[in-house]
């Protein structure tokens, strides 16, 4: 049940959820290939992450083997759910590195530089060096001579101008590389004298977890406070001294005054006696509950075995202190 005081509750679970939901779901469309396995793995995504965030909200209603089968399948759920929002984040930030390479002012100045380069080299036509030589060793024409000659310094031009944009390529590559990386992690490298690799990793897993069981946490917080607001009255209908059953809830109900008015009601209309056995039946509760509801109860006035003038053994608390006094001794104090 959510009222206006679960609307914020409400809100921030969704929203993590949501955001979640939106990650994995598109990470799952990058890795998908056509339609069909994208739509796949999608799906498979968006229930893995609803199983993650639902499932301990959900597991407080369940008990014995139940219960540790909900948290194997939350626990295995979580990993799943991880490992799509690490590839997210390292897809995000493999994008993000390309983004600033492309814009960087290194690498736009270090690509303007190849470019003039390569426009010098596209204007020269001599001869590789090597054969401008041998050619200019074997010529005894005066005119020819001159011509090999201003050929020769355009063919060692050439070879500076290969040179020179050789050089810049490895310059560009290594610019590139540096701009790309995240400058947090970076510093983190220097500071912590540890790789790039195991800081990213790091930090992706933690993203994840803090995500994953914050949406966990919002959505537990939710149910646990609509729980708390069911408050079990008795219906008296206009005209009737009869008393409305009140309806037995399909789960257990977490408050302890809900429980004990619950007990209350059933007993008065003679629905069920104050015996543990009843009580847990019931309450669908575990034994040990059904006890402290059944003393709980017991402590209110007028209903006491002595006070019903019902005292028998049954009645008596398995925990109380004064379990050796009979039904007779009981009744003889009534």
């Amino acid at each position: 049940m959510i009222n206006k005081k679960n609307i914020l509750l409400l809100s921030l679970a969704s929203i993590t959820t949501g955001a979640s939901v939106s990650m994995v779901v598109s990470n799952a469309i990058t890795h998908g290939v056509g339609p069909t396995y994208q739509t796949i793995l999608s799906i498979f995504a968006f229930a893995i992450c609803l199983g993650t965030h639902l499932l301990p909200a959900w597991s407080k209603y369940l008990t014995g083997w139940e219960k540790l089968v909900a948290w194997v399948i939350w626990s295995a759920c979580l990993v799943v759910t991880m490992y799509f929002q690490m590839s997210f984040f390292t897809s995000v930030s493999a994008d993000a590195g390309e983004s600033r390479a492309i814009n960087s002012v290194q690498v736009i100045s270090s690509n303007q530089q190849i470019e003039t380069v390569k426009q010098a080299l596209s204007h020269i036509s001599a001869r590789p060096l090597a054969e401008v030589a041998r050619a200019l060793s074997k010529t005894t024409n005066d005119k020819r001579i001159v011509a090999l000659n201003a050929e020769l310094e355009e063919a060692k031009r050439a070879e500076k101008l290969h040179d020179t944009l050789i050089t810049l390529l490895s310059n560009a590559d290594t610019i590139q590389s540096a701009e790309s990386n995240d400058p947090v992690i970076t510093l983190l490298e220097k500071v912590t004298h540890s790789n790039a690799a195991a800081i990213s990793i790091t930090i992706g897993t933690a993203s994840a977890l803090v995500l994953e069981l914050l949406a966990a946490f919002w959505w537990y917080l939710l149910r646990s406070k609509s729980d708390q607001e069911v408050k079990p009255e008795t219906l008296v209908p206009s005209g009737s001294t009869e008393l409305t059953k009140l309806p037995v809830p399909e789960v257990p109900i977490s408050s302890v005054d809900a429980k004990l008015a619950i007990v209350k009601q059933a007993v008065d209309t003679g629905e069920i006696q104050p015996t543990v056995e009843s009580i847990r039946k019931l309450l669908k509760c575990s034994t040990a509950q059904a006890m402290a509801i059944r003393k709980a109860f017991l402590s209110i006035p007028n209903h006491s075995p002595v006070a019903r003038g019902e005292a028998n053994l049954d009645y008596i608390h398995p925990m109380r202190s004064d379990n050796s006094r009979t039904a007779a001794q009981l009744k003889k104090a009534a």
